[in-house]
């Protein structure tokens, strides 16, 4: 499980609460998927006399915590644990899970896979800023039945590609096997853990990747596309031309491109959005 800041925003005009449509009162947490609605009950009540509701069936891997600082370390050393997680993976092993997913091997290993035997899963590493570099700073799990978790001690951030040559775009897909998807398909990508949060940390690799335009891969599901609108929010906010893509008629990226979709196709999807903006997302 990863600890993460526990943060509430607001809701408003432009993002108003999923469970009773306003846009006053309520709050959703972008960490947590998780929103406190004022007006609809649930078996959940609050301090603050509303109810908690949650927004996805398979929330984050978190656990709920006191507010702490965003820089600090992870409690574990991030450095044997990856030593020990590549000794334990093999190209063999590596190829076979690719094509179980239907990516490319190359991308799986652009992300630095590994394998854990003691938890008898896939282990992705995961990168933040610290100080003037981008070190690990945890590592999600996944086991080939898809289930997810992190290392204890892990501190979220994101999946990045090796040997990646930055271009003006760039997309922001969820999770690394959808990231691992768009790799294979030759186009530039970060993964975040989940639908929601790591929005400094993404703000961070955008300016380092000098990206000019940012694509956010969306899950076409409620909690995915609030995700998307609050991480498009953010950047817009900073001045960065941003747009959300959804697949038609897929669960996810990694689905699209599995069932056909193409490098083309992807594009097809960019050139078809309209900028993101306040309100028309």
């Amino acid at each position: 499980m990863i600890t993460v800041e526990r943060r509430w925003l607001r809701v408003n005009k432009h993002h108003p609460c999923q469970i009773c449509e306003k846009p006053d009162w309520c709050g959703i947490s972008s960490e947590f998927c998780l929103a406190i609605c004022m007006r609809v009950q649930s078996q959940r009540p609050t301090r603050n006399g509303g109810w908690m509701h949650r927004l996805a069936d398979d929330p984050p891997d978190v656990v709920y915590s006191k507010p702490i600082r965003t820089d600090a370390e992870p409690t574990i050393n991030c450095g044997q644990y990856y030593a020990d997680f590549m000794k334990g993976v093999s190209k063999k092993d590596v190829a076979a899970h690719a094509k179980s997913l239907g990516v490319d091997a190359e991308s799986l290993f652009r992300l630095r896979i590994g394998w854990s035997e003691k938890d008898e899963a896939w282990s992705f590493p995961m990168e933040r800023r610290r100080g003037a570099d981008f070190r690990i700073s945890g590592f999600r799990l996944r086991a080939d039945d898809g289930s997810k978790w992190a290392v204890t001690g892990s501190k979220a951030g994101l999946f990045v590609p090796q040997a990646t040559k930055w271009g003006k775009g760039l997309f922001i897909a969820e999770g690394p096997t959808d990231t691992a998807a768009l790799l294979s398909l030759g186009i530039n990508a970060i993964g975040r853990p989940s639908c929601l949060g790591q929005e400094d940390i993404i703000m961070d690799y955008v300016q380092m990747a000098k990206s000019t335009v940012v694509s956010i891969a969306s899950d076409p599901d409620g909690p995915g596309l609030t995700g998307s609108e609050l991480l498009a929010q953010r950047l817009h906010s900073k001045g960065i031309p941003v747009r959300i893509l959804c697949p038609p008629r897929s669960a996810d990226f990694r689905s699209y491109i599995r069932e056909g979709a193409t490098r083309e196709t992807i594009m097809m999807l960019f050139h078809n959005a309209n900028a993101w903006r306040p309100g028309n997302g």
